[in-house]
């Protein structure tokens, strides 16, 4: 069963953006297609944490997800949508959309270090492998 009911596209990943723009479709500031999950189980890393470790066999492996991915003019993600039938997770009947929108690309970001009282140092080991 799919992780309930998140994003399974991982356009963040390299090879899952280039799988899926391998066959997309472009239209004005979208691209558009469709993957199976067995491509998505190949590519992957986040499809595969998504199914939890369960590599989709059978009817799952050609269950396809329609995607379509939006786009600014720099190229930069701002959206994706993604469906796929529900029963490639179990459910009786239905499809599962996730809208999963990006934002902020570009903005400023401050990230100051933890108060020591809330860090903590690991361990360093002392001893040589044999």
């Amino acid at each position: 069963m799919s992780s309930m009911f998140g994003q399974i596209v991982g356009v963040t990943e390299p090879a899952t953006l280039k799988t899926l723009l391998s066959t997309a479709k472009k239209g004005s500031g979208v691209y558009s297609g469709r993957v199976t999950f067995a491509q998505l189980w190949k590519v992957s890393k986040w499809f595969r944490s998504t199914q939890i470790g369960r590599k989709p066999t059978g009817a799952k492996a050609k269950s396809q997800v329609t995607w379509k991915l939006y786009v600014t003019a720099k190229g930069l993600v701002t959206r994706i949508v993604s469906s796929y039938p529900g029963t490639a997770v179990g459910l009786d009947a239905g499809a599962v959309t996730t809208d999963t929108r990006f934002t902020g690309w570009g903005g400023r970001v401050s990230i100051k270090p933890p108060p020591p009282t809330m860090s903590r140092t690991c361990p360093t080991s002392t001893s040589a492998a044999t």
